[in-house]
């Protein structure tokens, strides 16, 4: 016991030593003369010149003061390409009673031409604007709200926690493949979206998770998209889809997140929606790229009459894919509109967003692995093109198998699935916020509610290739050891395939041959949720903020799990049937070669309240400190369909339905109530205008999710971080430096094996390590941006071969590097970047037995930027078709490796080229 105290109190040290060493190197740091001025890409929509001083002013690293009454109610053209910030300032007030001049400290300063030559100049530092700004050059500068107690957010330099911040623009330059894929450029995350556009996994750095998402909540206005952030087949970004109705997007870890709405202990990431209030304007885009993509994308919002604003947009998109399925792998698109109102001292938002949207699955496919250990190398598996092929194909599309006993004439109730719908999701979400001030309180108060349905239908595969006379091998052992086939048939000496697609017989006993489950998972979701917060200064400096959190959400689910089909190893898989010479049935005539092995049918219900209180308190201007509490109360009630084990058909020579888990009508109640609390304390010290330190500590906590309650798990996991770190900007250089120290007690994993067996380790962990977000400003035009984290976790407790692991796929060390170059033209301005992406070596399981290699990704982009709002981008993603798997063979326990190598993962998608024009109006 003494030597973990000590241990425990070395890693506090050694985070605490890194943050000094990153202050070190800080105080280093290049002063730059006042009058500098940089070029910097610049993107600025039509809007009020009031707004898009604001803009300016986040998207540049000059002060920009002005006074509202010499502003007035002019409103300003778009304003986009790379430029000075003194440049664009000049552009914006152009053909207006409006002048630029400069400070003597660099302030850019609009005022009305004829008072130009007055000798005053306004406040150097005025206060932040209240919106969620860029994460440019003075990104320190913006006011964000992800992980503030309080309503109208904090200034992002002043916040005693890490946050990553990115504009639309920044979005698009992220080339993300899917809403979770963005996260890749916040550090301590690392993303692997080799599934496709849903279905990901997510791990927090540190976090002592195996896959899903159950550390990451995603809110729409800062409110949780659902209560829970990770349910079997669901995760929060699958509920999302990115266009160009989202303004910008906050992630934090930790921090004051873990008070406010669903007490998040791990990643909060916000999504902001766009306002015709705060986004006047409109755009429209079109792209089109490699899989046949074609989608569209249209915004538009601005001011319908007074004291209204309202915005409609979203996207329609069809694309084959990378990997060909041969129907369209993702098909589908989301409308999203909104409408505000002004009121006295405060407004009223409401927002609705539908988005149906289908998504082929993507499942770990053979590859050939050699070395050992953490020098795995990973190479194609013969025929089969890790880069682009696919099981997926018209051949296998459509599949039927037993789910019951009792059908007509004896024969199984079955059912039929159409695997071109995917893991996607039909979701109806709606929202209302209203924020007010009453005299000397201000009250915010955020609802919303989601209806959805959450399919997947899908293959999952498990079991190794094998040659076909392997399988009919295997096919006469089972058979031969069934009395019941026996006394029908005899005893049996081999068998006969025949392709299900055309009936023709393989007659190739060589032929490599996979066993492939089809999935089916029906889930229907509800969840309302409310947040109300009420604030108030208790003095000068200090802000008490209190708030009530209530959810109600439901989840029906009706599982068949198993499936197997008997396919080729094959780009878009051919399905076999097999019959043995003595008339036994080794598969349907679908190929199904095995039944369900997990069926499922549950119906939950739960409650949450949660009370939490925060107190801001600025000591004075350079010194500000927060801390909160928080206590929440779970109530949950499910009704579980009880199972079986049983032959599903009447026919002893039909094997392929022997054992399969059935329904049996009846079920059984379960009802967990929890209780937990979390606390976080957090400082802030502003040792000059653009350099801050901070460091904090926070308690927080998972209570037990409905797949927890179901496995048994009633267990609530505690999470401890200490973080500390350092941020500063200039115009030559930002950057975000952060050192933390974290400690898990009681996190469950749960593993669904070949057989259906879930299998579940509740595991201890603790993690130091340090991230970065920066990016340096060399010349004009020229960014050089880089983001990554190091970590070192290991498992303090979870069993034999466990225990003193490393935390399952997580790399110890990632990053991604970004320089990008900006230069105007004669007719227009131009923008290109790349981004190379590093990824350390990792272990796919918590036993460390399936090694993941390390690996390196290019990835590229152009943007010209035309008169009159014509934009023209071209991007591509690893464009050297690196070869790399992101996931092991989840199904097994051990390594998974067959003689000669074989083995299952998930790979990187191959290079994927896309180029789109828009118009902005």
């Amino acid at each position: 016991m003494q030597r973990t105290g000590f241990n425990q109190r070395w890693r506090a040290r050694r985070a605490v030593l890194i943050c000094a060493s990153a202050l070190s190197g800080l105080a280093v740091l290049p002063a730059r003369a006042a009058t500098a001025d940089a070029a910097v890409t610049i993107d600025i929509p039509s809007a009020p010149l009031a707004q898009q001083l604001v803009m300016l002013q986040h998207e540049t690293a000059r002060d920009v003061l002005f006074s509202p009454s010499a502003v007035g109610s002019v409103r300003g053209a778009a304003l986009h390409g790379t430029m000075s910030a003194r440049q664009a300032a000049l552009r914006l007030v152009a053909n207006t009673h409006l002048t630029v001049s400069e400070t003597a400290n660099g302030a850019l300063v609009v005022r009305n031409a004829a008072a130009a030559q007055a000798p005053a100049d306004p406040p150097a530092d005025p206060p932040p604007a209240r919106t969620a700004g860029t994460k440019t050059a003075p990104a320190a500068e913006e006011v964000v709200v992800v992980g503030s107690a309080n309503p109208q957010g904090t200034r992002k330099i002043a916040a005693g926690y890490a946050i990553t911040t990115l504009n639309a623009s920044q979005i698009r330059k992220a080339i993300p493949s899917s809403t979770a894929d963005l996260l890749k450029v916040v550090p301590g995350i690392f993303v692997e979206t080799t599934s496709g556009v849903s279905g990901p996994n997510i791990e927090v750095r540190g976090f002592p998770t195996a896959g899903d998402a159950p550390f990451v909540t995603f809110q729409l206005d800062s409110l949780p998209i659902f209560p829970v952030p990770t349910l079997s087949f669901l995760d929060n970004s699958t509920q999302l889809r990115l266009d160009d109705t989202i303004r910008s997007v906050e992630a934090t870890i930790g921090g004051p997140a873990v008070l406010l709405a669903n007490g998040q202990p791990g990643a909060t990431v916000n999504i902001i929606q766009k306002t015709g209030q705060t986004d006047p304007g409109g755009i429209m885009r079109v792209t089109t790229g490699t899989g046949s993509l074609f989608r569209i994308d249209g915004y538009y919002g601005g001011k319908i009459a007074d004291g209204w604003y309202a915005s409609l947009g979203g996207f329609w998109r069809t694309d084959q894919g990378v990997r060909d399925t041969q129907f369209p792998a993702d098909q589908g698109g989301q409308v999203v509109g909104t409408l505000v109102h002004t009121i006295e001292d405060g407004k009223l938002t409401f927002y609705a967003r539908y988005t149906h949207d289908q998504n082929a699955f993507f499942t770990p496919i053979p590859l050939i692995s050699s070395g050992s250990g953490a020098n795995v190398q990973i190479h194609p598996f013969p025929g089969f093109n890790p880069l682009t092929a696919t099981f997926l194909g018209n051949a296998n599309r459509m599949v039927t198998f037993d789910i019951a006993p009792g059908g007509p004439g004896g024969n199984p109730i079955s059912k039929t699935v159409d695997l071109s719908q995917g893991r996607g999701i039909d979701s109806k979400v709606i929202g209302f916020d209203f924020e007010k001030d009453f005299g000397p309180f201000h009250f915010d108060n955020r609802m919303s509610y989601v209806d959805e349905d959450a399919p997947t239908i899908a293959q999952f595969t498990g079991a190794n290739p094998e040659t076909l006379g392997s399988f009919i091998s295997g096919a006469v052992a089972a058979a031969n050891a069934d009395p019941a086939a026996v006394a029908a048939a005899g005893l049996a000496s081999g068998g006969t395939a025949r392709f299900v697609t055309n009936g023709r017989v393989l007659t190739n006993l060589n032929q490599q041959v996979e066993e492939i489950g089809v999935w089916d998972v029906d889930k229907h979701l509800q969840g309302f949720q409310d947040e109300a917060r009420l604030s108030r200064d208790l003095f000068d400096g200090n802000t008490l903020t209190a708030g009530l959190y209530f959810a109600a959400f439901s989840s029906h689910d009706v599982w068949y799990l198993g499936n197997n089909q008997l396919m080729t190893v094959q780009n878009n898989a051919i399905p076999v049937a097999v019959t043995l010479n003595n008339g036994v049935l080794a598969t349907s005539a679908d190929g199904i070669a095995s039944p369900v092995s997990f069926a499922l049918q549950n119906e939950y219900d739960a409650r949450n309240v949660a009370a939490f209180i925060s107190d801001t308190w600025r000591i004075n201007p350079r010194w500000r400190i927060d801390a909160g509490f928080r206590n929440e109360w779970d109530n949950t009630n499910a009704t579980i369909g009880n199972i079986t084990t049983e032959n599903l058909s009447s026919n002893p020579l039909a094997i392929y339905d022997n054992g399969a888990s059935v329904l049996t009508g009846t079920s059984h109640g379960l009802n967990f109530s929890g209780e937990a609390s979390s606390f976080a304390v957090d400082t802030n010290y502003q040792f000059m205008k653009r350099l801050s330190g901070f460091v904090g500590f926070n308690h927080g906590y998972a209570l037990p999710t409905f797949d927890d309650l179901r496995s048994g798990v009633t267990n609530t996991t505690y999470v401890d971080q200490a973080q500390g770190g350092f941020k500063t900007f200039g115009r030559y250089y930002s950057a975000d430096i952060t050192g933390f120290y974290e400690r898990f007690q009681g996190q469950p994993t749960s593993q669904i094996l070949l057989s259906g067996q879930q299998v579940t380790f509740i595991t201890n962990a603790e993690t130091e390590g340090v991230e970065l977000d920066g990016a340096l400003r060399p010349l004009p035009g020229l960014e050089l941006a880089f983001s990554g984290d190091y970590q070192a976790g290991t498992y303090t407790s979870g069993g034999p071969g466990i225990q003193n692991n490393e935390v399952a796929r997580q790399p110890n060390l990632q990053f991604r590097f970004t320089p990008s170059y900006g230069m105007p033209l004669s007719f227009g301005d131009f923008n290109a970047f790349a981004t190379v992406t590093y990824v350390a070596q990792r272990w796919a399981d918590l036993q460390n037995t399936q090694s993941l290699p390390q690996y390196t990704t290019l990835d590229v982009g152009a943007k010209l930027t035309l008169p009159d709002g014509i934009e023209l981008e071209f991007t591509g993603t690893n464009v050297t078709n690196t070869l790399a798997i992101t996931e092991g063979n989840v199904r097994v326990l051990g390594s998974g490796v067959s003689p000669g190598g074989v083995f299952l993962g998930r790979p990187l998608f191959g290079a994927d080229y896309q180029f789109s024009a828009a118009y902005r109006f």
